[in-house]
């Protein structure tokens, strides 16, 4: 026997009219990924919530990982439980078992693209004394970087020929087998104008957060520096840029970190990094001497070596300063020819 709700409405007046819904019980169980290497927790509440995540997401750093769904008899009393269970990950439609095909096709109106478990497959229908087991182990090369979305379909068993009846279980996965990548793009670039705007590109999606250090000492850890100073701001989906002011006519260093949300960080030093504004290299030969000097004399229009005063304009006070900037040089030099 089973009660009927009388349905009570809003005002507190029983209108007799409620009513019951049936349907035989679909699968229940619980997806998991086996021996996952790590666990991104779910955002704190100080996360906007239009962009806090909820849900706890597992991290895979291993060559290979196996997803499992264990399912329960939903209706003890009922004699038809789960006879069957597929995955898909993200868009699916690719060999995920590793049996040269995929395994339904787009002709499927339920689960187009999905593949069978192959590793490990009971079903309850098969041994109603156990819980039904589902084991895939998946190659984890097959996957880029970064997130990736896990769907389970388990299906009741049906004796009658009726429509499927099935549930679905959903799982984030975040793949995590190598450190972020990210490159300052145009390094080798000379700079002739302040302030710069530096570019940082990071092609495999799994960068959260970039870096910029300007010229620190050859052994510095930047790890314990990193803070709202230091920070690029994110201009595209794989690109972050930053705009540094102070930059020293010369050879200047910059200290690229590139931070990944499992915690791990790539560290790349460019040591090159040529500002040519009031650099005094006129002649762009490498080294600051008198051959400047003579180049700067016969030079025409604007150059950025040659900008002594970093003004934007090349005159003649530019070239009281190379000459100022050189006369301690050419002084050593004398003395070490009297010598």
């Amino acid at each position: 026997p089973i009660t009927v709700p009388n349905n009570t409405n809003s005002a507190g007046v029983q209108h007799h009219k409620g009513y019951v819904v049936y349907g035989p019980a679909a699968p229940s169980g619980t997806l998991s990924i086996l021996t996952p290497t790590g666990t991104l927790p779910a955002d704190a509440p100080t996360v906007p919530s239009y962009q806090r995540r909820l849900t706890p997401i597992d991290i895979v750093s291993t060559p290979t990982f196996s997803i499992r769904l264990v399912t329960t008899r939903t209706d003890p009393l009922d004699p038809n439980w789960d006879d069957n269970a597929v995955f898909r990950i993200d868009q699916g439609f690719r060999d995920f078992n590793g049996n040269g095909v995929v395994d339904i096709g787009e002709s499927s109106a339920v689960v187009p693209g999905y593949e069978q478990f192959l590793t490990f497959n009971r079903p309850i229908q098969v041994d109603p004394s156990q819980p039904g087991v589902y084991i895939q182990t998946i190659d984890a090369s097959l996957l880029d970087e970064g997130m990736h979305y896990l769907s389970v379909v388990a299906f009741r068993h049906r004796s009658d020929g009726g429509d499927p009846i099935y549930t679905e279980f959903r799982k984030v996965i975040y793949v995590d087998r190598q450190p972020p990548a990210a490159v300052l793009l145009d390094a080798g670039v000379p700079i002739a104008m302040r302030p710069h705007e530096f570019r940082v590109s990071a092609p495999d999606r799994t960068v959260k957060d970039v870096h910029l250090f300007l010229n620190l000492p050859p052994d510095t850890d930047p790890l314990p520096l990193i803070g709202p100073a230091s920070r690029a701001s994110q201009y595209d989906r794989y690109e972050w840029r930053k705009t540094i002011d102070s930059l020293p006519g010369g050879m200047n260093s910059i200290t690229l970190v590139a931070l990944e949300p499992s915690g791990r960080s790539t560290v790349t030093r460019y040591d090159h990094i040529n500002v040519t504004i009031g650099s005094g290299d006129v002649n762009r030969d490498g080294a600051v001497n008198i051959d400047d000097l003579y180049a700067a004399y016969t030079l025409t229009g604007y150059q950025a070596e040659a900008d002594m005063n970093q003004d934007g304009t090349f005159d003649a006070i530019d070239l009281r300063l190379l000459e100022a900037r050189l006369r301690p040089m050419e002084l050593r030099n004398m003395a070490g020819d009297q010598r």
